[in-house]
């Protein structure tokens, strides 16, 4: 005689009403904890983001220190160089001059004159120079390309031979002084208006 199969265990439970694997004490207890730990997580992602951005605006903002305060000294620094340089070749032909017309004599003392005079000039050039490559070094590329095109303006005011020569070379600085002005302003978001320049001889 046949013995008749007896139903699957798993399907008794089920007809019977017996909560399901998913539905067991293991996973009431586990899927709580899953999901704090997925929760802890994402906070410590969304934390470290916030940590990142923080620190680049940190960096950010110590080289823009740094360029605005390499660039105020560049801008100061041309402004001297555009004094000394007109002043000190005006003081040398007026000297020469005088030599000429035979009002002072041409002695010891008056190449000193003219010695201390072509090497102020030559101590304000090398003391733009330096800002300017100091300012280089945390610029950003457009104010790089313009400090570039100051250089060869810069030697031309250094080795200019006469009065006019020498202020038609600084006032091509002038310009270049300009354009740096409004680059790092137009870098931090300023409006660049026209220079003041009263009071500024």
């Amino acid at each position: 005689m046949t013995s008749t199969p007896s139903p699957d265990p798993l399907l008794i439970k089920l007809a019977e009403g017996e909560s399901s694997f998913w539905d067991s004490s293991f996973w009431r207890g586990f899927l709580p904890i899953l999901g704090v730990l997925a929760g802890a997580f994402v906070a410590y992602l969304l934390n470290r983001a916030q940590e990142k951005q923080k620190i680049a605006r940190e960096v950010h903002t110590r080289w823009d220190e740094r360029i605005l305060d390499a660039t105020s000294t560049v801008l100061s620094k041309i402004d001297e160089y555009n004094r000394i340089a007109p002043r000190n070749e005006r003081e040398r032909l007026s000297r020469k001059e005088l030599i000429a017309n035979g009002t002072i004599e041409a002695d010891g003392a008056e190449t000193l004159r003219e010695i201390k005079d072509v090497t102020s000039t030559y101590e304000a050039y090398e003391a733009l120079a330096k800002e300017l490559a100091r300012l280089e070094l945390v610029a950003p590329q457009e104010v790089r390309a313009i400090t570039a095109k100051m250089y060869p303006v810069m030697r031309s005011v250094l080795l200019g031979s006469g009065e006019q020569e020498v202020l038609n070379e600084t006032l091509a600085l002038e310009e270049h002084r300009d354009s740096l002005e409004k680059a790092v302003r137009e870098h931090f978001g300023l409006t660049t208006e026209e220079r003041p320049t009263e009071g500024r001889s």
